[in-house]
C-alpha cells in the first residue's frame, strides 16, 4: 500500500472522529435564550423620568456585552429603551456560562449565568446602578416560574457612589408594637447621595411588591415597588421592604406614598413610618 494512501485513510479517520466528536457534543449542549432589558422596578426612574428623579449624563447610556462581545446600548432617557429587550441565544453544556456585561459612565457590572443540562430562558435586568440574572423559564417548554423580585435574590451590586464608607444617614426605627400608616416622610438637609432605603412593612399571603409614589421638592419623581426582603421570625407578615435609589437628593421634604396602609408606626416614633436611609 502506497504512502499516500496510508495518508489519505489517516486523514479520512480523524475527520469521521471529528464528526462524531461534534456530534456528542452539540447533544449534551442546551439552548440558554436571555432576555436583557431595563429592570422593572427601575422603569419608574426611566425615559421622561430620567433626569427629574436625579439621573446625570455621566449615567445616561449603558452598553452591554456578551462574553465580551458588544450587544446593545441603551438610552435611559429614552422612553423606546425602557421597555426594549436584547435577546440572545447559546448552546451550552451544563456547567456552561455566558457573562451579560452592563457598563455605564466609568462603571461596570457583571450578570454571570451558569447554564444546567436542560434548556433555560433567563433575564439580565439592570439599571444604572446594578445588573443580575435571573431564571425566568427553567425548563423550556414547561410551565414559567413564578415571578421573581429582586427582594427574593441575593442583593444587587453596591451602585456607584461618591468616595467614602456607605453609612446610615437616618433613621426612625424601635422594637414597640405597631400600627399602619401609608406615607414615610424625610428631610433632606443639603445635596446627598442616597444608594437605598429599608421600611418595617406588613405583607399579605403571598405579596411580594408594595406599590409606591415617590414625592421630592418639585413634585412626583416617579413610581415602583418595594421589594420584599428579611422578615420577623415570629411575625413572618411583617419584612423589611427594599427600595433602591442610587441618587444624589437635593435639599428638600420627600415623601414615600403606598397604596395601602403597610408601613410601620407608633408611639416611639412619634406615628411616623418606620424607615432607614443608607448612603453618604
Amino acid at each position: 500500500m502506497s504512502q499516500h494512501s496510508n495518508i489519505r485513510r489517516f486523514c479520512k479517520g480523524l475527520a469521521m472522529a471529528a464528526t462524531a466528536f461534534m456530534a456528542v457534543d452539540t447533544a449534551w449542549a442546551h439552548q440558554n435564550i436571555v432576555d436583557i432589558k431595563v429592570a422593572p422596578n427601575r422603569l419608574w426612574q426611566c425615559g421622561s423620568h430620567f433626569y427629574e428623579t436625579g439621573g446625570s449624563e455621566t449615567y445616561r447610556h449603558a452598553r452591554v456585552f456578551v462574553d465580551g462581545t458588544p450587544v446593545a446600548q441603551y438610552d435611559f432617557a429614552r422612553e423606546e429603551d425602557c421597555t426594549r429587550v436584547t435577546t440572545i441565544s447559546r448552546d451550552l453544556p451544563d456547567n456552561g456560562r455566558i457573562n451579560v456585561r452592563v457598563v455605564v459612565g466609568p462603571y461596570s457590572f457583571d450578570a454571570p449565568l451558569t447554564a444546567r443540562d436542560w434548556s433555560r430562558r433567563w433575564n439580565v435586568l439592570f439599571f444604572v446602578d446594578q445588573a443580575w440574572g435571573e431564571v425566568a423559564i427553567d425548563r423550556l417548554g414547561a410551565a414559567p416560574a413564578a415571578p421573581s423580585t429582586p427582594a427574593a435574590r441575593p442583593a444587587p451590586p453596591a451602585p456607584p457612589r461618591p468616595a467614602g464608607t456607605p453609612a446610615k444617614l437616618f433613621e426612625v426605627w424601635n422594637t414597640g408594637g405597631c400600627g399602619q400608616t401609608d406615607t414615610a416622610e424625610f428631610d433632606v438637609s443639603a445635596p446627598t447621595y442616597v444608594g437605598r432605603m429599608e421600611f418595617w412593612a406588613n405583607w399579605q399571603q403571598g405579596e411580594q411588591a408594595l406599590p409606591f409614589q415617590f414625592y421630592g421638592p418639585k413634585g412626583n419623581m416617579g413610581h415602583g415597588n418595594l421589594g420584599r426582603a428579611g422578615c420577623d421570625a415570629y411575625q413572618s407578615t411583617w419584612c423589611v421592604g427594599t427600595m433602591p435609589l442610587g441618587l444624589r437628593l437635593e435639599a428638600g421634604h420627600y415623601r414615600l406614598q403606598l397604596e395601602r396602609a403597610a408601613l410601620c408606626q407608633n408611639g416611639g416614633s412619634n406615628g411616623r413610618a418606620f424607615i432607614r436611609i443608607w448612603g453618604n
